[in-house]
């Protein structure tokens, strides 16, 4: 401790009444033992010290010491010491600067060690003897608001997948008619690109799924198609749903692709909310009912919901009876209409939405997941990139994962033609249609090629190693990732 003082009076700028508190303070510590402190205070020039923190102001910190107490500057603490002690006096501000480079989007992150080259024999071995399907499913458990796939924590860095491609349509049955060159350059890229799960919104041929094991990618697969036209005082409606719901699961349980199930998307629906017109009990005991027949066949696989967090009635449709739960939220974007249209991006409403989706996960004590969240490209071209990053940012370590929404333009929205309209529905693509990465697809690369599956989501570790230790990289994390 008393190198530490010595050390700390001799770099720092200090005026003459504290260095002669800290002469006295080094002559107290010669004569006696010294205590401990749990605390350790970073000051900006790399020194450090231990002690205490008493109290603090916007003008400075006390910290104990042994036999006294010395008072600091906030400028003289690193802005690591200073976020850890006040956050919301130091917040993050400044992650936009560092992924402002042009070059950021472009240069990948260097590898941690070198890989074999394989050779062309290799290679051709390789595609000329495509990996066995093996009939075996992934055993999918939940613990502690976690994931956990074969005992093995996985955390979801996913896509969401529309089968669009100019000229093909944009069905399950297009894909069909996908080039095999194309199927195959999706998923190639997508696994580059560090993504571990693929959202689907319609069952696919057996070859998506078969090309997802080997490529591995895992599937959330759905199950049923409600919408806001779903009667649930219909027998017949409950029972068609039952039965596509049932027929599903029996087909594809054993498929070693599939990761959960999902039966809804965007609940309580758009035009109507059904749960504002039905009641919640009703809907909620209509679809726990064909959980239940789904979990009698499956007990492998969890399942899940997307629902839209930013309507009043029934946001939480299912969320008593689901394994994990799923929301469809645009971070920072989702709070108000001129903001989603004009892609006005928010930190502190994205703040706040994750917030909240984390307080109900710990009260259910279940994983929550966000199911769709990114940004599209009609407003600003470069504005998707950066809005993603914050987004990942925000969310850190907080919830199970997260689906970026989506993975290509889709030209249909608008008015379901074969040309690309300037409406926002048909730029969500972090690829464009015709799979020409757009920069947030290598924005979205950087960190998802850092942040493993088996871990909770990016931290400050992982957000050091993909921006790098850069002098000024003061802000990157101060609490937001953890």
């Amino acid at each position: 401790m008393m190198e530490i003082i010595i050390q700390y009076q001799l770099k720092k700028q200090l005026d003459i009444h504290t260095k002669m508190k800290m002469t006295i303070l080094i002559f107290l510590c010669l004569l006696a033992p010294l205590s401990s402190f749990s605390d350790t205070f970073l000051f900006a020039d790399g020194s450090t010290m231990e002690g205490e923190l008493i109290s603090q102001d916007e003008n400075e910190v006390s910290v104990k010491i042994p036999y006294g107490t010395i008072q600091m500057r906030w400028h003289e603490l690193s802005y690591e010491t200073k976020s850890r002690i006040n956050p919301d006096l130091f917040p993050v501000q400044n992650l936009d600067s560092l992924i402002q480079d042009e070059n950021f989007a472009e240069n990948d992150i260097p590898e941690k060690e070198e890989k074999p080259q394989e050779s062309k024999k290799q290679k051709e071995e390789a595609q000329e003897e495509p990996l066995e399907i093996p009939s075996k499913p992934l055993h999918v458990t939940t613990k502690d608001r976690r994931i956990y796939v074969n005992g093995r924590l996985y955390f979801i860095k996913g896509i969401c997948y529309g089968t669009f491609y100019p000229g093909k349509g944009f069905t399950k049955h297009a894909y069909r008619q996908f080039p095999e060159d194309l199927k195959q350059k999706d998923f190639q890229m997508m696994k580059e690109a560090g993504f571990n799960t693929i959202r689907l919104y319609e069952n696919m041929p057996d070859d998506f799924y078969d090309n997802a094991f080997r490529y591995g990618l895992k599937v959330i697969e759905p199950v049923m198609y409600p919408n806001w036209y779903t009667n649930v005082d219909n027998p017949d409606v409950f029972n068609d749903l039952k039965e596509a719901a049932i027929q599903r699961v029996r087909e594809m349980k054993d498929h070693p692709a599939i990761l959960m199930w999902t039966m809804w998307n965007d609940a309580p629906f758009h035009k109507t909310n059904i749960v504002k017109k039905f009641g919640d009990k009703k809907v909620n005991d209509f679809f726990k009912k064909i959980y239940d027949e789904i979990k009698k066949i499956d007990k492998n696989h969890p399942v899940t919901g997307a629902n839209m967090i930013n309507v009043k009635n029934g946001w939480n449709m299912g969320f008593f009876f689901l394994d994990v739960i799923g929301c469809n939220s645009y971070i920072g974007l989702d709070h108000d209409e001129k903001a989603w249209k004009e892609s006005l991006f928010s930190r502190e409403q994205g703040r706040k939405r994750v917030k909240a989706m984390k307080a109900f996960s710990i009260k259910l004590n279940k994983p929550v997941f966000i199911t769709e969240t990114g940004c599209s490209t009609h407003v600003k071209y470069s504005q998707q990139g950066k809005v993603i990053a914050h987004q990942l940012a925000i969310v850190g370590e907080r919830l199970a994962g997260y689906c970026i929404f989506e993975w290509t333009d889709e030209w249909w929205k608008a008015d379901k033609n074969q040309t690309q309209e300037q409406e926002i529905e048909e730029h969500w693509g972090i690829c464009d249609a015709y799979r020409k990465p757009k920069p947030a697809y290598h924005v979205i690369k950087k960190f998802f090629t850092v942040i493993p599956t088996e871990s909770k989501g990016l931290n400050q570790k992982y957000l050091e190693i993909i921006l790098g230790k850069k002098e000024n990289q003061e802000s990157i994390v101060n609490g937001l990732v953890k």
